[in-house]
């Protein structure tokens, strides 16, 4: 089992955990870079280290309830990026790697054939939180320990900030949107 990875953003890449499946339908696990590019945005302020725009059809906030320890074998139904915002999330492949992660990561699940995996939630004292977004652009996404933003087709209308300890607030209030 690989252990919880940190440095797992750096000012140059966001490192991605990918989960994949091969032509024989095993799957397996390995890390993508996403490579950060310093853009400026603001005037009289640094510039942000931004990826590339991501295409998107749609972006949800999903809540894994506690007491929700184990999902076993299964495919996403569709590709998704999914950024984990709280708790830690373990993973195991076919080909027997084992992975865990913590709040901050993400994921990119492509093996919507083959074997699947098993999704563990690590730890069932408290439920986890994840954005996902699969196949509208999301342009920017930025998670560090207080806040989660993020903005769908470049339209301001569609900016949503959510402070941490709010999230549960915020959800709730947003229910009819995911």
């Amino acid at each position: 089992m690989t252990a919880i990875s940190g440095g797992r953003v750096t000012d140059d890449r966001v490192t991605c955990l990918r989960i994949f499946a091969d032509a024989n339908g095993e799957t397996h696990m390995e890390d993508v870079d996403i490579a950060l590019q310093p853009k400026k945005l603001f005037k009289d302020n640094p510039p942000l280290r931004l990826s590339d725009n991501l295409p998107a059809s749609w972006c949800n906030i999903c809540h894994v309830p506690t007491g929700m320890c184990e999902v076993d074998w299964h495919n996403p139904p569709q590709r998704l990026l999914v950024l984990w915002l709280t708790g830690e999330v373990e993973f195991e492949t076919s080909d027997g790697d084992i992975r865990r992660l913590a709040a901050g990561s993400v994921v990119l699940a492509e093996d919507t054939t083959g074997k699947g995996h098993i999704s563990r939630q690590a730890d069932m004292k408290r439920g986890l939180k994840a954005l996902k977004t699969a196949g509208a652009t999301v342009t920017r996404v930025v998670i560090d320990g207080s806040k989660i933003e993020y903005i769908l087709d470049a339209d301001a209308s569609n900016e949503a900030s959510v402070e941490s300890g709010l999230l549960d607030k915020w959800m709730a209030a947003h229910a009819d949107a995911t």
